[in-house]
């Protein structure tokens, strides 16, 4: 039996589990076997607790036409569950009249699949092995500029900013920083950390004079490694950014502001429109201050309507707001169209 509607309320323990698993997916290695060890996460969770599956109705075997008409409906706002008799249920668990479930532990793969855990944990190490190069992709202009950097007034002072340019990615990637557009910010570091670098290279040659020993050991390693780096980046910055930042897309939730005091979420909503030229949309239902007209609270907010660029240098997409009501609700939308 299938049922509509099922709400489940999952706790705070849970998400990165299944938010690794995604990962795996995206990542190319997940299997049938992987959402076969979802299915087991879930069937144990239900068994603990950690879970709550509600229950809509309850029928017995009997009843089961009446069971079955509200999900054709799509009327169904939880479980339906069948309730058997103790001879139905001797018979459908072979006679034993005990509950079978399938247990999640100790579940072999099929010969051919890979193990599930094998799965997410290969996923994992993918995840961390990623994780570190882009660590080291990030530091490679700034350890490029130490290495290479003489005692010139620019080079603690550049290091600093590299280091402070470094510390807003990794807050932004932490979520401790949240602004409008982060991949736009994430495309923008390593061409500005590596032109700021040129520069300062620049500025010392013309302070110090021409170098007159050629580098060696690392700093040989990190200059090769930097100028292979910037043959990269420059050419694909501005591709990505045209690949990225040329269609509609849904605004970040981070484009929509939260309400003023006084107004109340409703619910949030998405979606985008057709054809070409095309937009793009993230909409907050609010409902009215106490005492005040559904109009007149739509007015209060007019002035936050505006239109303006979605980022700072490469995504120049529209971003506009507007305000509007249906005569209990009122609209609060933000639009993204595209750039072309």
């Amino acid at each position: 039996m299938r049922a509509t509607g099922v709400g489940l309320v999952i706790p705070g323990g849970l998400p990165h589990l299944y938010r690794a698993a995604a990962t795996a997916w995206v990542l190319g290695t997940a299997s049938e076997g992987t959402f076969g060890f979802l299915r087991g996460l879930g069937a144990e969770a239900v068994r603990t607790g950690g879970i709550t599956v509600p229950i809509a109705a309850t029928f017995p075997v009997e009843r089961i036409r009446e069971a079955v008409t509200p999900q054709a409906e799509r009327h169904v706002h939880g479980k339906i569950v069948i309730t058997l008799r103790a001879g139905d249920q001797r018979a459908v668990n072979g006679g034993t009249g005990r509950r079978r479930l399938p247990s999640c532990r100790n579940r072999r793969a099929p010969p051919g699949r890979p193990n599930s855990q094998d799965t997410v944990n290969r996923a994992g190490g993918r995840i961390a092995v990623w994780a570190v190069v882009g660590v080291l992709f990030a530091l490679l202009p700034l350890a490029h500029w130490l290495l290479r950097a003489r005692a010139t007034p620019f080079r603690a002072p550049l290091a600093g900013a590299l280091l402070l340019w470094l510390a807003l990615i990794l807050a932004v990637a932490l979520d401790l920083l949240q602004p409008r557009n982060e991949t736009e910010l994430y495309l923008l570091y390593t061409p500005l950390a590596e032109l700021a670098v040129l520069l300062g290279l620049r500025l010392e040659r013309r302070i110090a004079g021409p170098r007159t020993e050629r580098p060696t050991g690392w700093s040989r390693a990190a200059g090769i490694a930097f100028h292979t780096q910037l043959a990269l980046v420059l050419p694909l910055t501005p591709l990505l950014a045209l690949a990225l930042f040329h269609e509609a897309d849904v605004p970040s939730a981070k484009a929509l502001p939260e309400p003023p005091p006084g107004y109340t979420t409703l619910r949030t909503g998405q979606g985008c429109g057709n054809g070409s030229g095309s937009t793009c949309w993230r909409t907050r239902y609010l409902a009215a201050p106490p005492g005040v007209p559904t109009a007149e609270a739509a007015d209060r907010l007019r002035p936050r309507q505006q239109c303006e660029a979605n980022g700072w240098l490469l995504d120049r997409r529209d971003l506009c707001t507007e305000v509007s009501t249906d005569d209990t609700t009122i609209v609060y939308r933000v639009l993204l169209g595209g750039g072309l």
